[in-house]
């Protein structure tokens, strides 16, 4: 993949300045030449211009964006801030919903909303995405649960069935929305060579819902972070679903969710 991204003069990122779209910043900085752009897409929804810098994925986007920029000085990083009204989103919420199909519950429209806000605003044909990072690393709150009701072996199944059931679920989803603009999504937490690398790794390595939130999940993502450069509070940030850092959720009001319930089973 290396190659083709290569030949982009900017690679786009959807960023939400979380632990796992901060590493697939920092990692395409270390495998991209020189020169190319990363424009870092943090999408927002509000009911009013004043509400924007309020979100709490812009919050952390811009936050997690100056970072990269100390600890990589020589990268160019873009924060590309997405912007979305109520208007908006209604207006397109029927097109997106289509496209979702037949992933359609509220929590697949809001996270597919972001994703096609995201890639509508992308210079590149390319889109890093850090979708495989919950699944593979412990980041539900559900797998916390799971854990405390069957232990490590019900922990590591959970997880297992997550990943095995993650193209039907959640790829296809994406890929359908992304594509939509005529970008690309890769996703490097989905590389073949390093799941079967974090497959073999003991479970409390990968997470350890032991320890408070925010360090337990995705514990070994988040130790990485830290050893990179990047401060501790960034990365023990507990982690937002999409749905609720970018505030879809706040935008459930409108006809097409009157009928459904939010769902919280990947936060």
């Amino acid at each position: 993949t290396i190659p083709y991204l290569s030949t982009n003069k900017c690679v786009s990122i959807l960023f939400i300045g979380g632990i796992y779209s901060l590493l697939v910043a920092a990692v395409a900085h270390l495998v991209l030449p020189e020169g190319v752009i990363l424009d870092l897409i943090n999408v927002a929804f509000a009911a009013s211009t004043e509400g924007y810098d309020q979100v709490p994925d812009r919050i952390s986007g811009i936050q997690a964006s100056l970072e990269l920029q100390q600890v990589y000085p020589s990268r160019q990083f873009s924060l590309c801030k997405v912007d979305v009204s109520k208007t908006e989103y209604d207006a397109m919420m029927p097109h997106v919903a289509a496209l979702a199909a037949p992933n359609d519950t509220v929590m697949d429209r809001s996270i597919a909303v972001a994703l096609w806000f995201a890639a509508k605003h992308s210079r590149s044909e390319v889109v890093l995405v850090g979708m495989g990072a919950d699944e593979q690393f412990g980041g539900y709150s559900r797998h916390a649960a799971r854990f405390k009701a069957t232990g490590w072996s019900g922990l590591v199944a959970e997880m297992q069935m997550d990943v095995d059931r993650i193209a039907a679920r959640n790829l296809g989803r994406d890929d359908r929305i992304i594509s939509d603009h005529g970008r690309e999504a890769r996703y490097p937490f989905l590389d073949e060579q390093l799941i079967a690398h974090v497959a073999d790794l003991p479970a409390p390595i990968k997470c350890d819902p032991r320890l408070e939130r925010g360090r337990g999940e995705k514990r070994i993502l988040r130790e990485l972070g830290v050893m990179l450069g990047f401060s501790p509070a960034l990365c023990y940030t507990p982690k937002r679903a999409i749905q609720f850092g970018a505030r879809t959720a706040k935008m459930q009001d409108s006809p097409l969710a009157a009928n459904h319930q939010m769902s919280d089973d990947r936060s």
